[in-house]
């Protein structure tokens, strides 16, 4: 597993994130693209879609906007997408991928994304 401080650059869906993580030593990273694990949202633009995409901006707005990104190496979706936890800066502080889970705005999901 890694972990990096990262800011969310925009939330394009209710578990999908762009991001730009901090590598160290001034070196950055923008991942398009990020998908957080475990979870799965409804697709926009249904209206379950769009309340998991508000619940995760109000989420970032309001506990960002520099997170701590977990993610095993090379673990990538079908699509690409790393696969990622995000996690507030506070020591044992929220998981946002949790916090759709507990909102009801997403369900686990554990498989391959299709």
């Amino acid at each position: 597993m890694y972990e990096y401080q990262a800011r969310v650059t925009r939330v394009i869906d209710g578990d999908t994130l762009a991001l730009d993580l901090d590598l160290g030593l001034g070196i950055h990273a923008h991942l398009p693209r990020a998908r957080l694990s475990g979870v799965d949202c409804p697709e926009l633009p249904t209206p379950e879609g769009i309340a998991a995409a508000n619940f995760t901006t109000r989420w970032v707005a309001e506990h960002g906007p520099v997170f701590n990104v977990v993610t095993s190496k090379d673990r990538r979706d079908v699509y690409g997408r790393y696969l990622v936890s995000v996690r507030t800066l506070a020591i044992n502080g929220p998981v946002l991928n949790l916090e759709l889970l507990h909102a009801g705005a997403a369900k686990p999901y554990q498989g391959v994304q299709p």
